[in-house]
C-alpha cells in the first residue's frame, strides 16, 4: 500500500513545500496541482498577469494576447546570440532594448501550468511561515513581479521588488504603482534594509555574479528569515556561463549560512 502511494503521489513530490512536507500539506499540493491540470489556463487566475497587458493594448480577447506574444517570439534566439553579457552594463542594455521577456513572462503567468505550481508553491511555504500582512518580504530578481503580485493579492502588503533596470522593471512600475517599493540592482549593493522574507526565483542562472548578490542578500535577511529560492542548472540560451559556473559555491555558502526546509530551494537563516 505505501509503494502504491509513493508511486501516485511521485509527480507532486517536486511541489512539496519542504523536504519533510506534513500530510496536510501533501494533501493540499495534490489538490491545487490536480485543479491546475483539470482547469488548465482557468486554475489560479489570481495568479495571471495577462489582464494588465490586454488592458494596457486594449486587446479584448486572449487570442489577440497570443498573437501578439507569439509574434514577440520571433528573432528571440538571433537576438540573444548577437549580443555579448560579458558585463553588468551589457546585460542591463540587453534586456532594456526589447520587451520579448515581458511577453513571455506574462504567458506564462497564465498559460504554464509549471509557473502556477511554483507560484503556489512559494505561496504555500509563505503563509507557513507567517500570516502577517506586514512581514517584509523582498523579492529580489523579480522580473515582472508575478510571485509577489500573487502574494499581495492574497493579502501580503509589504512587499519590495528588485531588478536590474530592463524592460520588465519599467512594466512592473507601470503596472503595480504604490502596491510596491521598488529597487534597481545596479551591479552595485543596493539594500540598506532587513527582511523577514527573501525570494530569489528564477533570476540567479542570469545574474552577472550571483555569488556577491546572494552574499548581500542573505546580509539583509534577519535572523530566522526565509529564503524561498530556486537557482537553475546549467547554461542554455538565457542562463549565463558564469552564473553556471558559480553555482555550486553559491549554494554552498547559502548552506553555511542557513538551515536547509528543502534542498536548494527552501532555508531559514541561522
Amino acid at each position: 500500500m505505501i509503494i502504491f502511494l509513493n508511486k501516485l503521489t511521485k509527480p507532486f513530490k517536486r511541489f512539496y513545500p519542504y523536504d519533510n512536507s506534513s500530510i496536510f500539506a501533501k494533501i493540499r499540493t495534490i489538490i491545487q496541482c490536480i485543479l491546475i491540470k483539470v482547469l488548465d489556463k482557468y486554475a489560479y487566475s489570481k495568479i495571471s498577469l495577462v489582464s494588465y497587458l490586454k488592458k494596457e493594448n486594449k486587446f479584448k480577447t486572449d487570442n489577440q494576447f497570443l498573437e501578439k506574444y507569439n509574434e514577440s517570439k520571433n528573432g528571440f534566439e538571433e537576438l540573444w546570440n548577437s549580443k555579448e553579457r560579458l558585463t553588468q552594463e551589457q546585460i542591463e542594455s540587453f534586456y532594456s532594448e526589447h520587451d520579448k521577456d515581458v511577453w513571455r513572462q506574462v504567458y506564462l503567468s497564465k498559460f504554464s501550468r509549471h509557473r502556477k505550481k511554483c507560484v503556489l508553491m512559494a505561496y504555500n511555504v509563505l503563509r507557513d511561515y507567517s500570516k502577517d500582512s506586514q512581514v517584509k518580504i523582498l523579492d529580489y530578481g523579480c522580473g515582472c513581479g508575478n510571485y509577489s503580485n500573487y502574494f499581495y493579492k492574497k493579502g501580503y502588503k509589504n512587499i519590495c521588488l528588485a531588478d536590474i533596470r530592463s524592460s520588465t522593471f519599467d512594466f512592473m512600475k507601470k503596472t503595480f504603482g504604490s502596491k510596491f517599493k521598488y529597487i534597481s540592482i545596479d551591479g552595485t549593493e543596493p539594500l540598506s534594509d532587513n527582511y523577514d522574507v527573501v525570494l530569489m526565483l528564477d533570476c540567479l542562472a542570469h545574474a552577472y555574479n550571483p555569488y556577491n548578490s546572494v552574499k548581500h542578500v542573505i546580509d539583509h535577511i534577519e535572523t530566522g528569515g526565509l529564503i524561498i529560492m530556486y537557482y537553475e542548472k546549467g547554461v542554455d540560451n538565457t542562463h549565463l556561463a558564469r552564473a553556471h559556473e558559480q553555482r555550486e559555491k553559491t549554494m554552498d555558502y547559502i548552506k553555511s549560512k542557513c538551515k536547509c526546509l528543502k534542498d536548494e530551494e527552501v532555508y531559514i537563516k541561522l
